[in-house]
């Protein structure tokens, strides 16, 4: 099968010193090869100037420009949703709707119903008890019982 597609690329420019040794090797090579950490220190990387990486100098003195940096970026994060904070007070609803009359007696009617449910609620459990504690029928397991019985006082045995 013949390829058909060939990319057109730029040619890598002599001063990129690191893209040039990285693609002086074949790219089967490279991919099949374990990466490399980043040098332990300056000293390591001036041993090998044609594999230079970027490095992050980690030392006290990075500590107060990053300080600095993280600073000003709570800053502008408190700016940024200060002004989102009046952005939602300047164009959020008043949620203050305007209901029809109809709507109004729906409501009113739904209001209505749900408190004569609770009132029944209430007054079914008031039985209950009620009836619990007069001694009236026992129910084990759904199932209603006859009363306890009383004492026989005739005498007979």
């Amino acid at each position: 099968e013949e390829l058909t597609f060939l990319p057109q690329t730029n040619s890598v420019s002599l001063d990129m010193v690191n893209a040039q040794t990285y693609l002086r090797e074949d790219v089967f090579t490279r991919l099949s090869q374990a990466t490399t950490a980043e040098p332990a220190s300056p000293a390591r990387a001036s041993a090998a100037p044609s594999l230079l990486r970027s490095y992050s100098d980690t030392s006290v003195a990075g500590d107060h420009t990053l300080h600095q940096f993280l600073e000003r970026q709570n800053l502008r994060e408190e700016d940024r949703r200060r002004r989102l904070g009046n952005l939602e007070a300047t164009y959020a609803p008043q949620l203050r709707p305007e209901l029809c009359q109809r709507s109004l007696r729906l409501a009113e009617r739904q209001r209505n119903k749900q408190l004569q449910q609770q009132q029944e609620e209430k007054l079914q459990q008031r039985r209950l008890s009620a009836g619990a504690a007069s001694g009236g029928t026992q129910s084990i397991a759904g199932f209603v019982g006859l009363p306890p019985r009383a004492p026989d006082n005739s005498g007979e045995q």
